[in-house]
């Protein structure tokens, strides 16, 4: 049976001999209503292959095997692997693995893959690099973030939060906010409110372009005070090279890096990967 309340879930903890972990994130849904709104935008199907980041108590594992999917649920917490092996594998489409997601390979597991999660914010940077790095078998990804992430998700050319993640979410996928969630709806309850947030991969790149792309744009915004000249001539480790290519795109040399759009980066990436 779900929990549905901050009282079940302390009585649940208690019988695992836990509590909620502050350093694995853990927020637990309890409301039943936008738990089922999170299952009817991600529209998990029979044929499906689902991996669920950080299932918890099961809030959202008990829909998506119930839906006949196939389910691989990731979750770092030994007492809550155990639970979740005792009470939802009875229909046999349920796979538990207890292990840190960010040590887990995405290639071992079938493709296409769908993935969903209540991401926990300490790791909501890493986990959306990661997917992102090893997105070729990944068809969509629905989870639930700080609604201020979103901004930087979102983000524009020549804004603050332009950066690294606005260029590669916008070369790689298609976004869109589904719902905020109040954090009444967690127990514990954060201090932010909490956006659902659904990205399709367009695959428009293979793996190898997708990781070089991403490794250039990281290294121009590491100092976001730098000119990309600056910033490209230490990624080249020659500043021939790196005037000679801005040249030839057409950018100027004292263009700063949240400066330059998706295409350029792409431009930049493929102008530097032909030369080899």
């Amino acid at each position: 049976m779900p929990v549905t309340n901050a009282k079940e879930v302390n009585e649940l903890m208690t019988l695992l001999g836990s509590a909620p972990l502050k350093r694995y994130g853990q927020n637990f849904l309890i409301d039943q209503k936008i738990i089922e709104d999170i299952i009817q935008a991600f529209q998990p199907q029979k044929k499906d292959n689902i991996l669920e980041i950080g299932p918890g108590l099961g809030a959202l594992t008990t829909h998506l095997v119930g839906s006949g999917a196939q389910v691989i649920a990731v979750e770092i917490d030994r007492k809550l692997s155990a639970f979740l092996q005792s009470n939802l594998k009875i229909n046999g489409n349920l796979v538990v693995i207890n292990q840190n997601i960010l040590q887990t390979k995405l290639s071992a597991f079938p493709s296409p893959l769908r993935i969903i999660s209540n991401l926990p914010y300490n790791i909501t940077t890493l986990v959306i690099e990661k997917i992102i790095k090893e997105s070729i078998n990944v068809k969509d990804f629905l989870f639930m973030v700080q609604k201020e992430v979103i901004a930087r998700l979102n983000a524009k050319v020549g804004t603050a939060e332009y950066g690294p993640l606005a260029i590669m979410l916008n070369l790689l996928t298609e976004g869109k906010s589904i719902m905020n969630i109040p954090r009444e709806a967690f127990y514990p309850q954060p201090n932010v409110t909490s956006t659902i947030y659904y990205l399709s991969f367009t695959h428009l790149y293979d793996d190898y372009e997708v990781l070089g792309i991403f490794r250039l744009v990281k290294s121009m915004f590491l100092s976001r005070r730098k000119t990309i000249y600056n910033n490209l001539a230490i990624y080249l480790k020659n500043k021939n090279e790196a005037e000679n290519t801005l040249n030839a795109l057409g950018v100027l040399l004292n263009t700063r890096p949240e400066q330059l759009s998706p295409e350029v980066y792409l431009d930049l990436y493929r102008s530097l990967n032909s030369k080899k």
